[in-house]
């Protein structure tokens, strides 16, 4: 979480990429996304960047190349097809 955050946090889903380097935490409260670094061993090491989302994000899953992440939110209704 940033350091500015000072509200209760509420986590939703938690996902490693393929790669096994980047572990990625949303926060349903403070609607971002958390990136860690992970080393060769499995440790995480640091954090890398929030990514901010829409207002609560409920879930996200990876896809098995790891460049792309796709999330889900509780409080936005928006339907798009392909």
């Amino acid at each position: 979480m940033p350091a500015d955050f000072s509200d209760t946090r509420w986590a939703a889903d938690i996902h490693i990429t393929p790669d096994g380097r980047h572990l990625y935490a949303c926060d349903r409260t403070a609607s971002l996304i958390t990136v860690f670094s992970v080393s060769e061993d499995g440790s995480v090491l640091s954090v890398e960047g929030f990514q901010p989302t829409e207002t609560q994000p409920r879930g996200f899953n990876i896809d098995h190349h790891g460049k792309y992440l796709i999330a889900c939110w509780s409080k936005i209704t928006s339907y798009r097809g392909i």
